[in-house]
């Protein structure tokens, strides 16, 4: 049977995880495994079949003008004053999942209004109590519920925040830009709120950030949360980020004679200890990750050991300023900065080799 790229990368991770005994897999290949799964059991217990409802919900592709629009079936979903079920809303998330990265601005700001309005509607005290009868009556027998009414809030929360990303790629530069960058930064922090636990949007906060400090604040933040979960995969992106912003900040200190030698030799060592808890758990769960992906982290792992260079080499003395003879005037100040990432380096280099 023939697969899809995307089927074949799906497959390949699940061949891996599965083949590895139970008691050696990582928090991340576990979770992995119960969505697979949970996915196949939801398809199971719901009483219309996803895969002829989905098409329903697709949008029309216009050939002429190479666009796609809104089908009749979806331009009535924000509209269930007839039909407040949770089915309906079901239907709801399928479409945002379908149609979130739809490459096309005015059908991803009609999704996000979509996954808005589910949230809002799975967040409504006065529906609460309804849908989590409706939920449970779907699984069956006693059978706990396969996902929380609060899990699928989470989920349209999620959709709605790719569906604004959507926005920004597609027109990335003016004011639309600027307003999606904004809800972006709403939706996290509705995503945060509800679950404080999950670093997910901590790390996607790094993204929507003004500053180097709130990057590194976001960072820090769901690396603590990615420890505490215990997830290999969501230290790695927010220990690189929080080493990058970390570095940027310290270089530029320096070269602008804010921190003195002993700041920045600390500033450097924290960077490396980020840097270290990058590798450590990228090469943990290497293993367990589809070929194509593999290569696409390490070249990002080698992007982020290249963009902290400044503090473990020599570029140091030039990263920080805007010329060489700006470099040369304040010498006398950044010069024992400068002297003591070299000796930090010549002690590395000499200890490794013995």
């Amino acid at each position: 049977m023939f697969e899809t790229p995307g089927e074949q990368f799906l497959l390949e991770r699940l061949r891996k995880i599965e083949a590895l005994p139970p008691s050696e897999r990582p928090y991340d290949a576990v979770r992995f495994l119960e969505t697979y799964h949970l996915q196949e059991e939801v398809a199971a217990a719901l009483p219309f079949p996803i895969e002829l409802e989905i098409p329903y919900l697709l949008p029309i592709p216009d050939v002429a003008a190479k666009r796609v629009i809104p089908s009749p079936a979806m331009l009535q979903l924000l509209d269930h004053s007839e039909d407040d079920s949770l089915l309906a809303l079901l239907q709801v998330l399928c479409a945002g999942f379908v149609l979130r990265s739809v490459l096309q601005l005015d059908l991803a700001e009609y999704v996000g209004r979509l996954m808005a309005e589910a949230a809002r509607r799975l967040a409504s005290p006065s529906r609460r109590a309804s849908y989590e009868q409706q939920l449970a009556r779907l699984q069956p027998g006693s059978q706990l519920p396969l996902m929380s009414i609060k899990e699928l809030q989470y989920l349209a929360l999620t959709f709605h925040y790719e569906a604004l990303e959507t926005c920004t790629e597609v027109a990335p530069t003016g004011k639309d830009a600027a307003q999606a960058v904004a809800a972006r930064r709403r939706v996290l922090h509705e995503m945060m709120a509800l679950s404080p636990e999950n670093p997910r949007a901590y790390i996607q906060l790094i993204a929507v950030s003004s500053s180097i400090q709130d990057q590194e604040m976001w960072a820090r933040r769901g690396l603590e949360a990615a420890t505490a979960a215990g997830s290999e995969w969501q230290t790695i992106v927010a220990a690189k980020a929080a080493a990058m912003a970390m570095a940027s900040s310290t270089v530029s200190a320096i070269g602008c004679h804010e921190i003195d030698v002993q700041q920045a030799n600390s500033a450097a060592a924290e960077v490396q200890r980020l840097l270290k808890l990058a590798h450590a758990s990228f090469h943990r769960i290497e293993k367990l990750l589809p070929a194509m992906l593999v290569q696409g982290m390490r070249k990002q792992m080698k992007q982020a050991d290249t963009y902290c260079s400044p503090l473990t080499g020599q570029q140091i003395r030039m990263g920080a300023f805007s010329s060489v003879e700006c470099q040369r005037a304040h010498w006398r100040q950044h010069k024992p900065a400068c002297m003591a990432v070299r000796q930090r380096k010549a002690a590395a280099v000499g200890g490794a080799r013995k």
